[in-house]
Parts: structure tokens; sequence; C-alpha cells
């Protein structure tokens, strides 16, 4: 009898580019009690045994397999085919200006453009010099336990002496506090939030510190700041995976009592956002997909206005559908 087969899928898809995280998963035909084995580049990851698994760019690219193991027979699924991790040059931004030469009093054009592609959206800067480096904040784990700490690492390309990494916590919108650029956060210094070290350690004031993070890094005299990191989530416990084929999807936050304050949040490559576009619509604390995607695949929790986060649900095999 042929052993049942393994494949490795990966979400999100297309290009992939330095500082993204992606999900790998591994698929099994039978049988539900698996043991998932990964390995990269032909090396077992020891420490891997989860059906999905998160990986950052551009450290842990390479060729990626799985296997599955269980205790009863058969005890062994084929392995996987190699999906290959690569990441991607990001393309180079052009800057026109129209007419050229300029003289005083005349209307000028400028132009953006990054190759051949136009599914850009543009940042415009005036008067600036150079470009802020945007560190990148790595976070684990994700899914907490009761009593787990959380291991936190600012990481920035631009290397320099005398760097200063300051560390945050997000919390609902609070007027004189830092914020996220959508307002929807603003930022809690962590205690003792500034320091040397490009690694943090949260240790749980709670039952869990479950929530959003940033970081930044700043050097010299007057400091000079980084852009902010973006916000990176936890969840309590490992996210229950949901699998729906249907075009239409909704999602409610809940609460014994009262559900008042409630709102859905969504994350996809580390980054939140709540039921907001011009495909979905909310009621209450109710999010409605009116429309799915394979893009509306993803981790979601709801959050209350005091910063209570509930349990994670991975919904996963969003049937493809078209938005006219």
């Amino acid at each position: 009898m042929a052993l049942p087969l393994a494949a490795v899928s990966i979400s999100p898809r297309g290009l992939l580019y330095l500082g993204e995280t992606v999900t790998l998963q591994c698929d099994i035909s039978d049988y539900t009690d698996w043991t998932y084995l990964w390995s990269r580049d032909n090396q077992q990851l020891s420490s891997q045994t989860s059906e999905t698994i998160t990986i950052s760019l551009p450290d842990q690219a390479g060729q990626y397999q799985c296997q599955g193991k269980r205790t009863r027979q058969p005890q062994w699924s084929n392995l996987s085919s190699s999906l290959p991790i690569i990441v991607t040059t990001l393309p180079e931004t052009t800057l026109t200006v129209e007419p050229k030469p300029v003289f005083s009093g005349e209307r000028v054009t400028l132009m953006c453009s990054v190759g051949s592609d136009s599914s850009w959206s543009y940042k415009w800067y005036k008067d600036r010099n150079d470009n802020k480096p945007q560190p990148v904040l790595g976070i684990s784990p994700q899914w907490l336990n009761p009593g787990d700490s959380v291991a936190l690492n600012c990481k920035v390309d631009k290397t320099s002496t005398g760097r200063r990494f300051s560390w945050y916590r997000t919390v609902p919108y609070r007027a004189g506090l830092p914020s996220l650029s959508d307002k929807s956060y603003s930022l809690q210094p962590l205690s003792d939030n500034v320091n040397s070290e490009d690694s943090y350690t949260q240790i749980p004031a709670g039952p869990t510190p479950t929530g959003g993070y940033v970081c930044r890094v700043g050097r010299g005299d007057p400091v000079y700041d980084t852009l902010q990191s973006e916000a990176f989530s936890v969840s309590q416990k490992k996210p229950t995976q949901q699998h729906f084929r249907s075009k239409s999807l909704s999602l409610s936050c809940e609460k014994k009592g009262n559900s008042t304050g409630w709102r859905l949040r969504y994350t996809e490559r580390g980054v939140e956002s709540g039921c907001v576009s011009n495909w979905r619509s909310i009621t209450g604390s109710t999010c409605t997909i009116r429309s799915t995607y394979t893009g509306d695949s993803g981790v979601y929790w709801c959050e209350s206005g005091s910063g209570e986060y509930s349990n994670a649900v991975n919904i996963t095999d969003l049937d493809r559908s078209a938005r006219e």
C-alpha cells in the first residue's frame, strides 16, 4: 500500500523580500495524528514538529521538505518534494521631474516608478537627505502558554556603534503617547525600555504577556532615531485551525455578559489590521467578509478597548473568488 503523500505549501504566495516572514504548512493526504518532521537544505529542524512553521527572511531561506510520523500504521508518510524559499532583491525606485530644467514660477510634475510593476503605494518626502533604516522585530514564541516569557530581538541593516534600543507594547490609542502611523494604537514603553542590547525579555505581569510589540533604534548625540518596526503580535496559545471553503465569512467577538468595545484584529506577515477594506463590513463586534479570497487567510483574534486579547483562530483554505 502506498504511503500517504506529503506536500509543503506557503503563505503568502508570490515574491519574497528581505525582512518578511512566511508560513509553511505540511499537508498530508490521510489521517490526522501526525507528528511533523521538517528539514531545510537536507538538515532536519529538530525543534519543529508542528503542521505549520513560520520562518524569517533572509536568515531562514532554503529548500524545505516535510514528512509525517505516527505511532500507528502507516508510521510514515512520503517525504515531500522540496519547496525553495528564495529572497528577491528589492526593485529600484526612480524619481523623474518634468520639465527639466525647472525655472522659477513653473509647475513641476514628479513621478515615482518602481520597475515595471504598477501595484505599489508611495510615500513622498521633501528636504530629506537620507532614508532612515527600518528595524525588523523578531519575537519568540509567538503563541504562548500561561507563564511564558516573550523574547524580543530588534535588527537593523545599517550598523553603527553607540546604538540604543527602545521597546514598546501597543495599547489602545491614548492621547499623550507616541502612536503608530494609523493612530489605532499608542505605544506604551516597556519597563527600562531603553538599553544598548538588541534583545529584550518581557516577563509576564499577568497570566500571559499577549499583545503587540514595537522596537526602535537610536544612535548619536543628539539622538538619531530609525523608523519604528512594524508591530508584531503574540497571542495566548496556538491558534485553532479552521478550514473554510465559502465565498463569505462572518467573525464575531463575544464575551459572556458584554461584548461592547471588542474589535476584530487580523495579521498578515506580522502586520496587524482590523475589519477594514472595500470588501468588509462591521456591525457591532461582527466583521463580515462578503467575498473571500486566499489573501483573507490568516490569524484572527479579538481585542478589547482595555487591551484584553481573546484566543486566536487561524483561518485557512479560503477559496479564491473573483471580486467584481
